[in-house]
């Protein structure tokens, strides 16, 4: 039988420690945490102390860090296997890692699939489970690879959003240095695996590093071209992006042939091997890698607006913008939207979405930014009601650039598919939607609630007044209907029942005080007749207004 493995977990945030300790399925692997450590210096005791079989670490720590706890480890404790667990891709950290021979470079946020499959390939090396040359070859290279091609991936995406990296930094690296030096013609294409949720979680086990890998091998094979490289996009699950270089010679037209050939060739190949369905778009030629950014929105572009409900799976940036004028809004009638969120009417509002979905598939033309500019146009309408009301807008943004991309591919899969109706998008707008409708129902609450203690006060300070039920209404701004259930279920008696209760108390004040005739004491508590006024107050006190004026007279 297997010994249990020991586990000891080193960082200097006690939440993160919490967290890997809950993402693991410790039982099922057979391991177990022996200790925590929030330094080098806590968990060198320990190692010594305890005897770890596995070290978990951070590489970022105060006093010594990750990297030279690693060279510690390895020179001293070389049975140990480590994981390494940081939120930095700092070069020298990496380095370290693949120096000391750590089983995985997990990157935070921690994905729970990848970690215990670092952990259980930790485990398997400490049990000596025999596997044959090739493959125990092939799992001793892979942590390089890994660092090399999320170093890459990082670079790249800092270049697409905002170009921070310096040109000495660029060919500092292999790969980039290759394309960016050479005198060549670039290209951009982006793909967009709209299946890619499914595929992941049925063929994967929700493991997106092993499938990202995976698609990338199945994209590489595919072009025969050395000057490339192939990345996923920072923020999203389902893009990932090529760029090709070609020689200055290479005429236009062929390289935009060769790119369509090649679109087809990869969606054909990842297709078969991985079953997962695309589109893809392509930015126009360049003479300069420095146009990187550029190219990545023109791709950008071109793939948002494909008409997906053709059987085409390329588009081109230059063809796109021509088509763009094809585009036009969905929502006709924004009042509608206005009227539904004010009166915070969810059946009406589900209405109109199913209606506005409605509209969209009958246009000759459906592209993946058709979903995004109509619910953008649904939130302008939100807004708007939501500041004519004097409140506070909520953030009508999609939560993140993860659910952006969630949206647009279950647009893109039902669309495929023919489907006419949208159950999942249809979820995802309306879980907004239900949040500005409380928001306004919640302040409606609030000043119906608000107004009728007004009502109260108002009673209480003008009871000898003529009150009536519709002049209350109308000054409060309320139906006679709706003020005297609202106020019946939020004081428990009716208005009239209430004005009828203020007056006596105050009737009552006014005979214990003893110096006032009871005709007065009626008038100044706003009753009208004498013998409703004695009939009420007997009721109410169980003796008469007499008595109680002879009683206070007479001391008793």
């Amino acid at each position: 039988m297997l010994k249990t493995v020991k586990v000891l977990i080193v960082d200097d945030e006690r939440l993160v420690r919490i967290s890997i300790k809950k993402l693991v399925d410790w039982d099922k692997l057979g391991a177990e945490v022996i200790a925590e450590a929030k330094n080098v210096h806590e968990a060198m005791e320990k190692v010594n102390l305890l005897g770890p079989d596995i070290v978990i670490t951070d590489m970022k720590m105060p006093g010594i860090d990750g990297a030279a706890f690693m060279e510690l480890l390895a020179r001293d404790f070389p049975q140990i296997k480590i994981i390494v667990i940081s939120g930095y891709d700092d070069f020298v950290y990496m380095r370290s890692a693949i120096k000391n021979k750590a089983v995985d470079y997990i990157m935070k946020p921690i994905d729970k699939a990848q970690l215990n499959n670092a952990i259980s390939n930790a485990i398997d090396e400490i049990n000596h489970v025999k596997k044959d040359y090739d493959s125990l070859t092939r799992e001793k290279l892979v942590i390089g690879e890994k660092i090399e091609r999320i170093m890459l991936e990082k670079r790249l995406n800092e270049l697409l959003n905002d170009g921070r990296i310096s040109k000495s930094e660029i060919v500092k690296d292999k790969s980039l240095s290759m394309l960016y030096r050479k005198n060549l013609k670039y290209v951009f294409l982006l793909f967009k695996f709209f299946n890619i949720h499914y595929i992941c979680k049925n063929n994967f086990n929700c493991d997106y590093n092993e499938m990202t890998l995976r698609i990338c091998e199945c994209i590489d094979s595919c072009i025969e071209n050395k000057n490339k490289i192939v990345f996923k996009k920072e923020h999203s699950f389902s893009e990932f992006c090529i760029i090709i270089g070609y020689g200055k010679s290479a005429e236009n037209d062929r390289i935009t042939e060769s790119a369509a050939l090649l679109a087809e060739k990869i969606d054909k190949n990842v297709s078969s091997q991985l079953n997962l369905k695309s589109i893809a778009g392509v930015s126009n030629i360049h003479n300069s890698f420095d146009a990187l950014g550029t190219m990545y929105q023109e791709s950008l572009f071109a793939l948002m607006h494909i008409n997906i409900k053709d059987s085409a799976i390329i588009s081109f940036y230059d063809k796109s913008v021509k088509q763009i004028s094809k585009h036009v809004n969905i929502i006709e009638n924004g009042n509608k939207w206005g009227i539904a969120i004010e009166s915070g009417n969810c059946i009406m509002v589900k209405n109109l979405l199913n209606e506005a979905l409605g509209i969209l598939m009958e246009k000759s033309v459906i592209c993946p930014q058709d979903i995004i500019n109509l619910y953008r146009e649904i939130f302008y309408y939100v807004e708007r009601t939501l500041r004519k009301l004097n409140l506070e807008t909520i953030d009508a943004k999609i939560d993140d650039l993860l659910d952006e991309d969630y949206l647009v591919l279950i647009f893109i899969e039902a669309v495929k598919q023919g489907k006419l109706t949208f159950p999942e998008v249809n979820r995802i707008i309306m879980e907004r939607l239900e949040q500005c409708i409380e928001k306004v129902l919640l302040s409606k609450r609030m000043k119906t609630h608000s107004n009728l203690y007004e009502v109260k006060d108002f009673i209480d300070k003008y009871y000898y007044e003529d009150i009536t039920l519709e002049k209350l209404s109308s000054m409060f701004h309320f139906s006679k209907g709706y003020l005297s259930r609202a106020f019946k279920d939020e004081f428990g008696q009716n208005i009239s029942s209430y004005i009828t209760n203020v007056r006596l108390n105050n009737a009552m004040e006014y005979l214990q005080q003893g110096n006032l005739k009871i005709s007065e004491i009626m008038r100044l508590t706003g009753f009208n007749s004498l013998n409703y006024f004695c009939k009420v107050f007997k009721k109410r006190f169980g003796k008469t207004p007499s008595k109680v004026k002879s009683q206070e007279c007479s001391g008793l």
